[in-house]
This record gives structure tokens, sequence and C-alpha cells, in this order.
């Protein structure tokens, strides 16, 4: 019966708690939160100002990057550029091949006769022993010379590609001398056999340089004894060989004249010189019959194009953000559960693969969140949320502080494009869920624990006592008594036959017969029977 008891008597108790937790949970527990949009003009509707505002890095080249706000979004645009450009085209000292002059080749002297004329640079030249003995007319030269100027401050930019066409023509008489004009064991008309070596030649050629002039890089040049201009001695069986006409120079490698150019654009980085250069020699191979001639009618630089393709270089460590200083999140007995923020973006052209590192970065309030960056090389070219579902920046803001956002992107690479990129932001939103703490639960809480305390104490003393009998419950204090050696009261017990016999007798009823009597049925034979040997159970029973 006790243990009946208890249980109802626990879960009573425990329906009071509930009831409890459930009425004060109605009483005092807040409105469930509902997170708030933090941020001003959240679409970027044009104009995005004064919300939002953009700001450039302190690294990097800020003319390699801008911001462009336009219809419902904000486009950051890395301003890849690629252009070509005629330096000098044409006849020199023509409309498109401007300021060509003379100048010394060190201490060379001068041909007999040069010029700059409507159909080229020309010269003119003639070695002539027999009037002049000794004469040092052997070896003239002479520059063409002017600067260039390039379109833009190459040191923002990369030359890509580069072309160099120079086209010369020259006429000699027969007496300058060939390789093919002289022979080994005899004189020739115009040759001493035993004094040719090399031969007549006249050398074009074309240098880059600064504009001082300095360092010099020789990017093609034409040597006349190559093709034996002045070939052609009577006697000799070879055809004559006295003009050239229209010929262009052998140049270098087109790798080796962007690295000319850019060496010659080292100390100025927009201009450069440009020299036509020509070297004569006149070989002294004559000595009889009045000396050397050679004879050398014209040698003209007939044009000069130069031609760059160059591209825009990107510096790296150029950044630009796109800001907002978003309202602080203020009150007291309140609490930030939940700060969330997306935005969407996209790229419309791929991403040059010489710029992996590259990417999008996000601050909150000056701090960089590392959980999250996007590389340029993996956005889309449609819009694709930051994160789906957004990203979780709760331990990034702070009570009492102001919410600033910062959306950067970051260029981390040198490279160089050849065109602008742009990568588009919208719909940028900060959700942040503020709960109100204000509510007192202290008596709540009290309550409960008392509550649960007084359960805890039944539930014990049940277990520890009462769910025994009151016999088994009295030996067991008996035993306690003992093994702590306590005195115990004197104990009086019945024999077991007298403890029986009152039992039956307490539960024993006389019946009253002769008001029966008249009740009961006379027995049969069998019922009688029945009846003795029941009879006699009962006497057994009693000890009678």
């Amino acid at each position: 019966m006790a243990k009946k008891k208890i249980v109802i008597g626990s879960i009573i108790g425990m329906l009071a708690i509930g009831s409890l937790v459930y009425v004060s949970y109605l009483l005092l527990a807040p409105v469930p939160p509902i997170p708030q949009s933090w941020l001003e003009n959240s679409t970027l509707d044009s104009p995005i100002g004064p919300n939002w505002f953009w700001e450039y890095g302190t690294e990097g080249d800020n003319s390699d990057i801008d911001i462009v706000a336009s219809q419902d979004r904000v486009d950051y645009r890395i301003l890849g550029e690629k252009a070509t450009a005629r330096l000098i085209y044409g006849v020199p000292n023509s409309s498109t091949s401007l300021g060509w002059e003379v100048f010394n080749n060190s201490n060379f002297m001068l041909p007999d006769n040069y010029s700059i004329r409507s159909y080229g640079c020309w010269v003119y030249h003639f070695l002539d022993e027999s009037d002049e003995p000794g004469q040092v007319h052997n070896f003239p030269s002479i520059h063409f010379r002017t600067n260039i100027s390039m379109p833009v401050d190459m040191s923002d930019y990369i030359i890509t590609d580069a072309s160099l066409e120079v086209v010369f023509n020259a006429s000699v008489d027969i007496n300058v001398d060939s390789y093919n004009d002289w022979d080994n064991t005899s004189n020739t008309p115009y040759i001493d056999a035993d004094k040719f070596l090399i031969g007549d030649s006249a050398n074009f050629y074309v240098q880059l340089s600064d504009t001082n002039y300095s360092y010099p890089f020789r990017v093609a040049n034409f040597e006349t004894r190559d093709v034996a201009l002045g070939q052609g001695d009577p006697g000799r069986g070879f055809e004559e060989i006295l003009n050239i006409t229209d010929q262009e120079l052998n140049y270098v490698d087109k790798e080796d004249l962007i690295a000319a150019l850019n060496s010659a654009l080292e100390t100025d980085n927009k201009n450069l010189a440009i020299t036509l250069g020509l070297d004569i020699y006149c070989e002294d191979n004559r000595a009889g019959s009045g000396g050397d001639q050679d004879l050398w009618n014209y040698l003209i630089f007939k044009s000069c194009n130069l031609t760059v393709t160059y591209e825009k270089k990107i510096d790296y460590f150029t950044s630009i953000s796109l800001n907002q200083g978003g309202e602080e999140v203020s009150g007291t007995n309140i609490r930030i559960a939940d700060a969330n923020l997306n935005f969407k973006y996209k790229i419309n052209d791929t991403w040059p693969t010489s710029a992996p590192l590259s990417e999008i970065r996000i601050y909150l309030n000056n701090i960089f969140y590392d959980r999250q960056t996007i590389k340029l090389s993996s956005a889309n070219t449609s819009f694709q949320e930051v994160r789906v579902g957004g990203l979780d920046v709760t331990d990034f803001i702070d009570l009492n502080t102001e919410v600033n956002l910062s959306i950067q992107i970051f260029l981390a690479d040198n490279f160089n494009l050849e065109k602008v990129i742009e990568i588009s932001i919208d719909d940028v939103y900060i959700y942040i869920t503020i709960v109100d703490i204000s509510s007192n639960w202290i008596p709540v809480i009290i309550g409960l624990l008392a509550a649960m305390i007084g359960l805890t104490t039944v539930f014990g003393l049940y277990f520890k006592i009462f769910q025994y009998p009151p016999m088994v419950r009295k030996i067991r204090r008996l035993k306690k008594k003992i093994k702590k050696g306590r005195k115990l009261k004197e104990l009086t017990f019945s024999e077991r036959n007298v403890i029986i016999e009152n039992n039956i007798q307490s539960k024993t009823q006389i019946l009253n017969l002769e008001a029966l009597k008249n009740e009961i049925k006379p027995l049969d034979a069998k019922e009688e029977e029945i009846h003795n040997i029941n009879q006699k159970i009962k006497e057994d029973n009693l000890g009678i």
C-alpha cells in the first residue's frame, strides 16, 4: 500500500512540476525573435550612396581597378587593355615618320655625301686612291636617328608583340669588289690577289636605345658582301650584281626585339631612340695602276616600320573595397543570437589562369573573415550566392558596435590582362537575430529546484525504506542497531501455533444456525458425505 501511495505521489509531483514549467513559459517566455536586415540599400539600386562607398587599398596600382555602380548592381572592373601602335611607319621624315636627323657614329668619318630625301636616307661614297693616295676614307659610317614616344607610360604595360620592317636599296660600280671578283694566283682588273681578304661591303643595321643613346641594342642588319654586291669583273664568268632593290634586313627573333624595346625603355618609360646605321668598308686591295677605287652610287634606307602590341600590367596587392557602415546593435538585456551574411556575385568573362591567387575577401568590423574566400578563378558568369544559406558571422558582430561590412577584390598576382573584366555584386544582406533576456526566471528556477529536491527525497525514502513490509523494516532497523552495538529492547515472541490459532480465530465467524435452520435444505447422501469431509478438514485445521 505504501508503494502505491509513493508512486502515485511521485506522478502527481512530476505533473505539478511540468504544469509549473509550462505556465511559467507562457507567462515569461518572450516572443520568438525575427531576423532583422541590418544594411541599407541591400539591392544596390542606383545611386548607391551615401550608404555604400568604395575605397582603394594602400598597395599595388590603383589604376588597375575601379568600381562602377550600374542600374541594380555594383561592378568591380579589372582594367585590362590591349593595343597595337605603329610607332614609325614609311619613309623617314614623312608625315608618319618624323624627327629623323643625321649623326656621326662616334669617331668614324662620314661618307662623301648624304642627306634625308623624300625617298629615304641617302648616302654616296667614292674611294679613289688615284686622286689622293693614303686617304682614310676606307671606313666611313653614318647614323640616321629619331626619338619615338610610346602612346602610354610603359611602366604599366607589357609588350607582348613587336615587328620591325626596314627596306633598303643599293647601287655600286663594278669596281666594288666581291668575293667572286678575285683570283688567288694572279691579279684581276681591280684587285691585287695578294691583298684581297674579305672584299668591299656596306652594312645596313638598326639599333634601339634610350634617348641618350646609351647601350644600343642591334636588332637588324644586312651585309652586302653576303649577296656579292659588286660582282662582275670581266673574264670571271659570274653574273653582275651591282644593284639591290627593296631588300629587307635580317632581324633578330621577336623575343629579342621585345627585350631590346624593354631595355631601351628602362630609363624613360615612354621614350626611346631608333637608329638606322650604315657602315661602309672599302678594302684597300689594289696598289698598282693608281691604287684602289670603290664607287658606291647610292645606299638608301627606303623605309622603316616599327609596330608594338602591349597589354595592361596588373600589379599584385592591388585592391578595392565596397563598404557600408551600418548601425550598431545596442540595448540592454539583449544578446545577438545569430548573424548571417549573404550576397550574389558573378564574372563576365573567364578569369586568366595567370592569376590563380586573386580573390574576393570579406571584412566585418575591419576583421578579415577567413572562413570563406572566393577565388576569382571559380566565379561563374551567372549570379551565385557566396554560400547557399549564407555565412555565419555571429562571432564577428559585437553589441554596441557599428556593423561595418567590406567586400574587397584582392589581386594577389602579377599578370597582364588584355581586356576589362567585371566582377559584379548584388543583393548584399546581413540578417541579425536579437534575443531579449530581460524576463525574470529566478522564482521559477528556485521553485523547480525545490520540487526536484522534494521528488528526489520521496524517491530516495521509498527505495531505501518504504518499499519493504513493516516487519522487514523493523528487522532491518534491528540489524543496523546490532551492527552499531546499540542496546536493544527486550522482545517477546509467541509460539508459532499460538499465532496461527489466534489469527484463525480472529477471522472465524459464529453462525446463527437457528436463524438459518429453516433455510438449510436436507442433504442427499452425496452432499452429506462431502459436508462431513469438509467438517473433518476444518476440525483438523483448528486442532479440535
